[in-house]
C-alpha cells in the first residue's frame, strides 16, 4: 500500500523562564500542504532575503519588516498553524516540552499529517559528544524520538506520521515555525501582539496537559471554513470569549518585593491554563487562586464603578448669578466633580 501524503508540519519552540515568573514553553507547528512545499520554500527564502531566518536576531538588529514578510508568508501559504502552551515551567524545559510534544503530535495526527520536521537541537559541546559516539545528531533530540515511539506503541498516533530532525539553516520550512514560535512568545513576554495577529485566523492554542483551547489575543479569529486546513478551531468563539485579561504581578516575590510583572497576555494564559488543569469543584493551585482572587476582585470593582456612573444623579435647583458679579453667562456654572473612568474589562472576541 502506498503511503497516503498528507501536509507536513514545521516545528520549533521558544519560551520564557526567568527569576520572578512562573515561565511558559511554546512549541509552534505550521502545517503545509504537500503541493504547497516548494512555493512557500521559496516565499520563505524570498522574505529571509537569501540568509538563514532566525527572528529573534532580526528583531535584535531592528529588522522588523523581514519578520513581517515571514509572518505574511505563513499567512499566505500555511494551510494551518498549531501553537502547545505549557505553564509554569516548574521542573526545567525539557519535561515542558516533551508534555507539549504529547500534545502536538496528537494534534497534528488528527490533521492527518504525514511528516513532522524538527529543528535539530544541540550546542557545540553536545554536536562534540556525539561526534564522539558516532550518533548523526546531540542525544538531546532522542527525547523527541523516545516520546514519538511511546504515542505510536500506545497507538495514540500513527506510526506511518513520520518524525524528522533537520538543520534550520538548510530548511525554510523551520523558519515559518520560528516565526510563529516568536510572534507567541512575543506576545507573552512584551504585551505584542502585533506580530501573532498576522496570523491569528489560522492559529490554534492549545493547554499542554489538557488540550484545553487557549486564548493568546485580544482579537479573535474564525474557525477555518470549507475543506481547508485542519479543521480546528481557532481563536474566537463563545467558550472562549470574555476570559479576563489584567495585568498582575506573579506572586511569590521575595523579601524586597522584586520580581518582573506578567503582562496582560501573560497573565490571561496562565489563569486559563491554571483554570483548565483545574477545573469547576477541582483546587486550584495557590498561584492560580491568588491570580483568581485578583481578577475577581478587579472586575467587582469595575462593576461598581460601572454601576455608579449609570445612575443618574439627584436634580438640585440651579442657583442664580450672585448679585455683584458680572458674567456673560446666562447659567450659572455647575461645578462637577472630576471623574476617572476605570478601563472596560478587555473582553476576548
Amino acid at each position: 500500500m502506498s503511503r497516503q501524503i498528507g501536509p507536513t508540519a514545521y516545528v520549533d519552540e521558544a519560551y520564557i523562564q526567568q527569576p520572578g515568573h512562573p515561565g511558559v514553553y511554546l512549541l509552534a507547528a505550521v502545517l503545509v500542504e504537500s503541493d504547497e512545499i516548494d512555493a512557500i520554500g521559496e516565499a520563505a527564502r524570498v522574505a529571509a532575503r537569501g540568509e538563514p531566518f532566525h527572528a529573534t536576531q532580526l528583531h535584535h538588529r531592528g529588522h522588523a519588516r523581514q519578520i513581517e514578510d515571514m509572518l505574511d508568508v505563513v499567512s499566505q501559504y500555511a494551510s494551518w498553524s498549531i501553537v502547545v502552551a505549557h505553564t509554569p515551567i516548574s521542573q526545567g524545559n525539557e519535561l515542558a516540552r516533551q508534555t507539549a510534544m504529547q500534545r502536538l503530535l496528537r494534534e497534528l495526527h488528527g490533521s492527518r499529517v504525514s511528516d513532522v520536521i524538527l529543528d535539530v537541537r544541540g550546542n557545540p559541546v553536545e554536536w562534540d559528544a556525539a561526534a564522539a559516539k558516532g550518533l548523526p545528531m546531540p542525544e538531546i533530540n532522542y527525547r523527541d524520538r523516545d516520546t514519538y515511539r511511546s504515542l505510536a506503541a500506545g497507538k495514540q498516533i500513527s506510526h506511518r506520521m513520520r518524525l524528522i530532525h533537520r538543520d534550520d539553516r538548510l530548511e525554510p520550512g523551520l523558519w515559518l515555525a520560528d516565526v510563529v514560535a516568536w510572534s507567541a512568545r512575543r506576545t507573552l513576554a512584551a504585551d505584542e501582539p502585533q506580530w501573532f495577529n498576522r496570523v491569528v485566523d489560522a492559529t490554534t492554542v492549545y493547554e499542554a496537559a489538557t488540550g484545553q483551547l487557549l486564548v493568546l489575543n485580544s482579537e479573535g479569529a474564525a474557525p477555518p471554513d470549507g475543506d481547508r486546513g485542519s479543521h480546528r478551531q481557532a481563536q474566537r468563539g463563545p467558550e472562549t470569549a470574555a476570559q479576563p485579561m489584567f495585568p498582575l504581578p506573579y506572586p511569590g516575590a521575595d523579601a524586597g518585593g522584586q520580581y518582573p510583572r506578567m503582562g496582560t497576555f501573560m497573565t490571561s494564559v496562565h489563569v486559563q491554563a491554571q483554570q483548565a488543569r483545574h477545573p469547576a469543584g477541582a483546587a486550584p493551585s495557590d498561584v492560580a487562586a491568588r491570580l483568581l482572587r485578583q481578577n475577581e476582585q478587579i472586575a467587582a470593582d469595575i462593576a461598581e464603578i460601572r454601576r455608579a456612573l449609570a445612575t443618574p444623579p439627584a436634580t438640585s435647583p440651579v442657583p442664580g448669578p450672585p448679585p455683584a458679579l458680572s458674567t456673560d453667562r446666562t447659567d450659572a456654572a455647575i461645578d462637577t466633580p472630576n471623574i476617572i473612568t476605570a478601563p472596560p474589562v478587555a473582553e476576548l472576541d
